[in-house]
């Protein structure tokens, strides 16, 4: 179990927040995932139909390890969580600025609490992980031989092919179900190096909290997108299910989602 003397209270600030986050996230990504009917015609942008369940199962995932965060109230899992955030909506915020273009003139709430989200969460979470720095690790489990190896083999296929998608866009999601433009492929790394920024920090040491919080968020988001994919293709009939490319894509989400079991598998054992 993680030494108590270890595992400090957040601050208010830090779980107000946060707690905010996980209702936008709760509303915007169950909104986006299972009536998108109702949120995607006051998206800050045009989003079509897979493009809205994709960004649905990414919030929906980010609900529980925000939530789990908010529930615990303590540095573990908020250390795991707050960069794992910090990273997603960074990200976020500089490919949105990039493309700022893109957003919709004419929904000016949205697009506003876009902005006030990603400028606020990035700028928040820096400040409280820069605060914490010096705090000791409230790590009390260490990982060793194959299975940790394959957190960090995890982690850098992520970050690899998130900087494939970065400067090769249209190359690195050409297998995709679904055709992506630009802007969709680059704001989509978020949902790798997230991830990834996640795996690393449990590999290196880690507590039953946070093997928890990582499992069942990779596990949701692995099955999620998959079940998504299927869902949007029952209306729009637009899916090659013979393809290569659609069993790859269909292929890693499930990696991704049984390495999220086997992270709350372990968590079971500690």
């Amino acid at each position: 179990m993680t030494t108590p003397k270890l595992n400090f209270t957040l601050t208010p600030l830090l779980r107000g927040v946060t707690a905010i986050e996980t209702l936008v996230l709760l509303v915007f990504g169950g909104g986006l995932f299972f009536l998108p009917a109702i949120v995607r015609p006051i998206w800050p942008w045009v989003i079509p139909p897979f493009n809205a369940s994709y960004l649905g199962a990414i919030y929906v995932a980010s609900f529980v390890a925000t939530g789990l965060m908010v529930v615990y109230g303590t540095w573990s899992p908020g250390r795991l969580v707050t960069t794992m955030i910090f990273a997603f909506t960074t990200i976020a915020m500089l490919i949105s600025l990039a493309y700022a273009g893109n957003f919709a003139a004419d929904h000016t709430v949205t697009v506003a609490g876009w902005w006030v989200l990603y400028v606020g969460i990035p700028l928040n979470t820096g400040i409280h992980l820069w605060l914490y720095r010096k705090l000791p690790s409230p790590a009390s489990i260490t990982l060793t031989g194959a299975f940790r190896a394959l957190l960090q083999i995890a982690a850098a296929l992520m970050a690899l092919y998130s900087l494939g998608m970065l400067a090769f866009p249209a190359a690195f999601s050409s297998f995709w179900p679904w055709g992506l433009d630009d802007f969709h492929a680059r704001l989509y790394i978020v949902n790798y190096i997230s991830p990834a920024v996640g795996l690393f920090i449990v590999s290196r040491g880690t507590t039953r909290a946070e093997l928890l919080t990582l499992g069942a968020t990779l596990s949701l988001l692995g099955f999620l997108q998959i079940a998504g994919l299927y869902w949007v293709d029952v209306s729009v009939n637009k899916v090659n299910w013979a393809a290569g490319g659609t069993w790859l894509w269909i292929g890693h989400y499930a990696l991704i989602g049984l390495l999220g079991l086997a992270l709350l598998w372990r968590s079971r054992r500690e």
